[in-house]
């Protein structure tokens, strides 16, 4: 690819890095957490760490966009440590596992299913009621 070669002449060295493994994924978040100052085990259970570990497959980025999810969502006592509830919730919210994002979940709701009917609903009386007076003004002028 002639295209490339300025980027190839550039690039000296390509690494290709493997998944973590889910003892490498606790480590990583130990690491990580102890880097902003947290001193003790973690504010996650194990069961919790295991679903990290699984839901992520171990991609360090995905692995930092659920803590962070779960940590930003977080409803808990100083004490009680962030349980698989609490992963799951932000699972759904965050539904890594679409190019979407959090869409598809927040589309399941009742409430989100609801309210798309309703704005649907306003938006096509809008349109009638603009069309309906455009052609009722039309009408009179005398153009039809």
């Amino acid at each position: 690819m002639p295209d490339l070669d300025s980027f190839r002449q550039r690039v000296a060295l390509v690494a290709h890095l493997r998944a973590l493994s889910p003892s490498e994924v606790n480590e990583y978040i130990k690491r990580r957490l102890g880097l902003i100052g947290y001193q003790e085990d973690g504010p996650f259970s194990s069961d919790a760490l295991t679903l990290i570990a699984k839901w992520s497959g171990g991609v360090p980025a995905r692995i930092n966009r659920l803590c962070f999810s779960v940590l930003a969502a977080a409803n808990r006592s100083e004490n009680e440590p962030l349980d698989v509830s609490s992963v799951r919730m932000a699972i759904a919210m965050e539904d890594l596992s679409s190019p979407a994002g959090g869409i598809r979940a927040y589309a399941l709701s009742p409430r989100a299913r609801w309210l798309a009917g309703a704005v649907s609903i306003a938006l096509f009386m809008t349109f009638t009621a603009i069309f309906s007076y455009q052609w009722a003004y039309f009408n009179a002028d005398g153009f039809c």
